[in-house]
């Protein structure tokens, strides 16, 4: 399998085709953007996640809204990184996340203080790593905690 190939965006932020280091394909444009459709109709929200521009029936410009996180079509990521990270270092960004990752605990959806979100930054510089990380190390801590096994003697 191909190793995926990794866009960073900022939220609020609307960026070239042309400029990005990935670039897309038109089939590659119509599956994101029908995952942004999907993902509209699934929440009932009004706004997109990303949007496309045209000119000419042509895709030209990619723009990405009020929403941060991992979006992939094939072996093409977009990620959608907090706009507080924008103008800032290696170290902002990494603060931005962290304070990302406190959000989402906050909203106990996601646990993120089973690990230290220091040591995840300092290991892990993109977010989309940082999620996998995340999803991997509780599924982990869920099969020690709640599978009951013992062996039976005949």
């Amino acid at each position: 399998m191909a190793r995926a190939e990794s866009i960073k965006l900022f939220e609020h932020s609307k960026i070239s085709l042309a400029d990005l280091a990935v670039p897309l394909s038109v089939k590659e444009i119509d599956e994101f953007q029908k995952l942004n459709d999907d993902i509209r109709a699934r929440n009932h929200q009004s706004t997109d996640v990303l949007r496309f521009g045209y000119r000419q029936s042509k895709p030209i410009t990619l723009q990405t809204f009020s929403h941060v996180g991992v979006l992939q079509v094939g072996n093409k990521v977009v990620q959608v990184i907090p706009k507080l990270a924008k103008n800032g270092t290696e170290a902002t960004t990494a603060a931005s996340i962290k304070n990302l990752l406190f959000m989402l605990e906050y909203t106990q959806k996601i646990r993120v203080g089973s690990v230290s979100s220091a040591n995840l930054l300092a290991d892990k510089s993109d977010f989309y790593e940082i999620l996998i990380y995340l999803y991997a190390s509780n599924l982990l801590s869920i099969l020690k905690n709640e599978i009951y096994s013992e062996y039976a003697l005949e």
